[in-house]
């Protein structure tokens, strides 16, 4: 069974505050790889990672992205390796900055749409994964492309889904649960003196 996995990493914000408005609160449990429904966990300075598996919420939409990179940087990412699709996206200060994907059902092997300004930089990543894929010739049985996203998100984070680690040091991931439901419609009615 293959890894589904979004995450999303923010810099220039307070930690607290992006489990607040996400409605994620910290357990004190910790896994040496994100294992649990939904983790968080310290990349490079200044970079937070939440990441949730089995769910493309940090990249479906289903996080507000505009309004979580108000004043920071945002990369989400995600992952489905039974499809074969990955993408990344960067966001800064409510705007989307660019955008890779992959969709290996899509057009095959060779499928990358990137729009917006992706940093120059990261254009070695992907002529490096078009030389492994032209190396392996017609008949190729792996994917390169499908690393694109991933290792651009790497790039900037640190973070690479599939290991637990960024650069060769060791990721200490906190299990996440939801805020209860119950308490925060209580603190809501509390605060706008509901029924």
């Amino acid at each position: 069974m293959g890894a589904s996995i979004s995450w999303v990493a923010i810099h220039g914000r307070d930690q607290q505050s992006v489990l607040d408005e996400l409605g994620w609160r910290r357990t004190g449990a910790y896994e040496e790889f994100p294992e649990s429904s939904t983790t968080c966990a310290m990349l490079k300075p200044g970079w937070f990672l939440i990441a949730m598996l089995q769910r493309a919420d940090a990249y479906d939409g289903s996080i507000d992205l505009r309004r979580l990179s108000t004043g920071a940087d945002l990369v989400a990412c995600f992952v489905e390796e039974h499809v074969m699709f990955s993408g990344a996206a960067s966001w800064r200060d409510g705007s989307r900055i660019w955008s890779v994907e992959h969709d290996g059902q899509k057009e095959g092997f060779r499928d990358l749409v990137v729009t917006g300004d992706l940093p120059g930089e990261m254009f070695g990543i992907i002529d490096k994964a078009k030389a492994s894929q032209d190396a392996e010739g017609s008949t190729a049985e792996v994917d390169f492309f499908f690393d694109i996203p991933v290792d651009i998100a790497r790039q900037i984070t640190g973070f690479r889904y599939d290991r637990a680690d960024v650069d060769g040091v060791p990721l200490k991931f906190e299990v996440l649960h939801p805020v209860e439901r119950a308490r925060r419609s209580g603190l809501l009615k509390s605060i706008f003196g509901g029924q």
